[in-house]
């Protein structure tokens, strides 16, 4: 019989089912997509349009890994702004404060993984920075 395991297949995931929405943005924005839940890991496939950002929040629940797996990501974290592409992982600890967007030429598309699962209704957004947030996000566009 042999061991049947759990496969996310990229090629087959890059189709966004329009009845799955993200519920700050209802999809206009970006799009989650829950591929796996247990009691210690978050598996999630994440699709943000291009120019598009989350907006600056903290998740005081999870610890984040984002795997880009298509485009080119830009991600804000406490002051300091990466470019990040195909390959690339970032791990934004509990508690930080970051904005996670896509670069303007492109859409991108991330394998989220947060241990221990995250409560979506317990991010905590804050635009307390927004003015630096927005430079740091418009300097990076420009290139």
């Amino acid at each position: 019989m042999g061991y049947d395991p759990n496969v996310w297949y990229l090629n087959k995931l890059q189709k966004a089912d329009p009845d799955m929405v993200d519920p700050q943005t209802n999809g206009k924005l970006w799009g989650i997509f829950n591929l796996a839940q247990t009691d210690a890991i978050h598996a999630l496939y994440g699709h943000v349009l291009k120019g598009n950002r989350t907006g600056a929040h903290t998740h005081p629940d999870a610890n984040h890994y984002t795997a880009i797996v298509k485009g080119t990501a830009l991600v804000w974290m406490e002051g300091t702004m990466l470019r990040l592409g195909p390959g690339d992982v970032v791990n934004i600890p509990t508690g930080v404060l970051h904005d996670f967007g896509a670069d303007s030429n492109e859409d991108v598309w991330v394998i989220d993984l947060t241990s221990p699962p995250f409560d979506p209704n317990k991010m905590q957004f804050d635009d307390s920075r927004a003015a630096e947030i927005d430079k740091a996000f418009d300097t990076e566009m420009k290139g």
